[in-house]
This record gives C-alpha cells, sequence and structure tokens, in this order.
C-alpha cells in the first residue's frame, strides 16, 4: 500500500501545476515533496522546478527546505531560505491546509535544526513553547508540528541530563534533582494572592507551566460574543413567546436559533453549532415527519441530530445571518437544566459564541402554573 502511496504522490508531483487564485498551491505542494523526501522517494525534478518558480512565499521555502535537507542539500536548503524572515505572525486558516502561526514556526524550526542552526533554531523553539504553554486553543495539526520541532531540537541539543532547580511555593523552598524531563507537582489552592518561584541551578533550559482549571457555577455562565453573535428565543409553533422555565407538560414549542457574523474576515469555513437539550424535553426529527419546509433552515453542510442535542456544521460570510429551528415537546415533569447554545470555528477557537444556561421545569397538568400551548 505504501508503495502504491508513493507513486502516486510522485506522479502528482511531477505533473503539478500551479493554480490560480490558490494561495496554498505552492505550499501543498513543497509540503507534498517533503513528505515523498522522508519516505525515500525524493522527486529532485519537481523541487528543482519550485524552487525556481517565481513568488513563493516563505512558508513553502522553509517547507521545500526540510524536503531538501532530507535529500542531504544543506546548502540548496540553506540558500533558499537566505534573509527570509524565521517570525510568523499568528493567524488561523479556518480550511484549505487549516494551517496557524504555531504550525508555521515549527515547520521553520524543523528546517533550522537539520540545517544545524542552533541559534536561530532555539528562538523560534522558545516562542512555540510559548506558544504551546500560554493557555490559547491550538488545532491538533498546529500542536503536532510544535511539539515535533520542540522534541527534535531537544534531541540535538541536549546542555544535561534532567533537572535541578529550587522551587518555592508560599514561602517553603524545596529541591528538585530528577533524571527525568518533565517534573510535575499540585500547587495548593491559595485564599487570595499567591506567588510560585523558581531557581534554575542546572544546565537544561526550563519551561515552567502553570495550569488552573475549574468548573462555571451552573446558571452564572457569562454569555460571550467573540466574532460572532448568537440568540437562542422560544416560542408557541404559532410564534407566541413562551417562558420556558415553567412549560405545561405535553407544551410544543419551537426553539429559534439565529448566528451573525460580526467578525472582520471575509468568511468563516467549518462553524460548529452545538444545542443540548434538558432531559425532559423530547427533540422533534422534522426530518422524519416531513416537516423540514415548515420552518426553512439556513444552509448547513452537515447537521447530526441525537436524543438529547443537535449538531450543525456550516459556514458564513461576513455580516451573514443563519437561521435554524428545532421542534421541540415539553414531554416529562420534573426539574432540568437548559445548556447554553454555542457556536465557534472548529480549527480558531477565538471565534465562539455561547448563551447562558438556565434552570427550567415541566410541570404536570394541574400541579402549577400553566404555560401557553
Amino acid at each position: 500500500m505504501i508503495e502504491r502511496w508513493k507513486d502516486g504522490q510522485r506522479r502528482m508531483a511531477r505533473t503539478w501545476n500551479p493554480i490560480p487564485g490558490q494561495e496554498r498551491t505552492h505550499f501543498i505542494q513543497a509540503y507534498r515533496l517533503w513528505v515523498l523526501a522522508i519516505a525515500n522517494a525524493g522527486e529532485s525534478g519537481a523541487m528543482n522546478r519550485l524552487r525556481t518558480t517565481v513568488g513563493i512565499d516563505d512558508i513553502t521555502r522553509w517547507a521545500l527546505a526540510c524536503a531538501y535537507t532530507d535529500l542531504g542539500r544543506i546548502d540548496v536548503a540553506n540558500d533558499l531560505v537566505k534573509d527570509r524572515s524565521v517570525q510568523v505572525a499568528s493567524y488561523a486558516e479556518l480550511a484549505g491546509t487549516f494551517g496557524s502561526g504555531a504550525r508555521d514556526e515549527a515547520i521553520i524550526a524543523l528546517a533550522l535544526v537539520a540545517m544545524e542552526r542552533k541559534e536561530a533554531a532555539g528562538a523560534v523553539v522558545r516562542r512555540l513553547a510559548q506558544r504551546l504553554g500560554d493557555g490559547q486553543w491550538l488545532s491538533t495539526q498546529s500542536t503536532a508540528f510544535a511539539l515535533m520541532a520542540v522534541a527534535r531540537y531537544a534531541s540535538k541539543n541536549a546542555l544535561g541530563d534532567g533537572l535541578n532547580f529550587q522551587v518555592t511555593v508560599g514561602g517553603k523552598t524545596s529541591d528538585v534533582r530528577t533524571g527525568r524531563s518533565i517534573w510535575r507537582m499540585q500547587l495548593p489552592i491559595p485564599d487570595g494572592t499567591a506567588t510560585v518561584r523558581l531557581n534554575n541551578q542546572g544546565q537544561a533550559q526550563l519551561f515552567l507551566r502553570t495550569i488552573r482549571t475549574g468548573t462555571l457555577v451552573i446558571g452564572q455562565e457569562p454569555p460571550t460574543h467573540q466574532g460572532l453573535d448568537l440568540r437562542v428565543t422560544y416560542t408557541t409553533l404559532d410564534g407566541r413567546p413562551v417562558d420556558v422555565t415553567a412549560l405545561t407538560q405535553g407544551t410544543d414549542l419551537l426553539a429559534t436559533t439565529e448566528v451573525t457574523h460580526t467578525g472582520s474576515l471575509d468568511r468563516y469555513e467549518n462553524l460548529a453549532l452545538t444545542q443540548v437539550l434538558p432531559s425532559g424535553w423530547e427533540l422533534r426529527n422534522a426530518r422524519m415527519e416531513g416537516l423540514e419546509q415548515s420552518y426553512p433552515d439556513a444552509p448547513f453542510d452537515h447537521q447530526d441530530i441525537r436524543d438529547d442535542r443537535v449538531l450543525t456544521y456550516f459556514s458564513l460570510g461576513r455580516g451573514q445571518k443563519a437561521t435554524f429551528h428545532l421542534r421541540l415537546t415539553a414531554a416529562y415533569a420534573g426539574r432540568y437544566y437548559l445548556p447554553g447554545a454555542v457556536c465557534e470555528a472548529m480549527y480558531d477557537r477565538s471565534i465562539q459564541a455561547r448563551t447562558p444556561g438556565k434552570n427550567v421545569a415541566v410541570i404536570a397538568p394541574g400541579d402549577g402554573p400553566q404555560a401557553s400551548k
């Protein structure tokens, strides 16, 4: 199977031509050539052709440099990226190659390590370590490339065995000496401001990361609107507003969800809208009941309808609004929790919106205030 894959990729590399209007066509070819070089199936002719192509961007040059280093041509790799920047501004590609600043800097670091440019590689790896540790969301691709670059640099530039440092927490100092490359400790939960100090007494470079996690109090989740506006309204089937905090058992209602692109990008690709329902409500599947035209939805790429939730995947242009409908029934008496709706870009978590959740009740007829039916 691998041999057939190599043959197919080599044919594509040899017959490749740039596609006008597609910015990543050069990078995709460079990545293909890089992977072939790793697989001992390098296509030097196609590599030389791409190298002499006018107008190739920097990340294409760095990926192609990686391919040349795998063929042992460090001289050509150095010439290819001579005087090119080793810094990449943060960005997130929501489709195409799903690139990011972290992914691109990791490719640069891999090339620099392979070219034995230790000082330059170290500076890029330090930035990657900061990206990995600052708590910002990274895609699986970006994380994998960054970890690979850091590991490759560490394996070639070991400065000593293990860790040797002092750590001070709350005024209490402890000496840590270990042959392992990773060490962790459980910090006490502070009653106010707390300080952690680290004193490196060894030769190895240390990277410190503190992690704090928690769960929001139910019903007090703050709404968020980052590049998206998300609104959910509940009405009866004939359009009258309904109070979902107290529904009479058997009430039919309609949830109307509106998502608006309020950001600066021309288009958001691969948006994911998640709507989870209280366990006392039943979802009526419009597809199975033939009611899709009763409340038309905006176009979407895919929709997963489950017993307790609906997952909708779609794209949205700048300034556009997408509307989706759910037909529901308050089926089982009791008290439940309605989680907030969430919409986010699958490959850029900085683009997201969330509505707050709330406690709701389904009341048996005759047991309490009656909701409109």
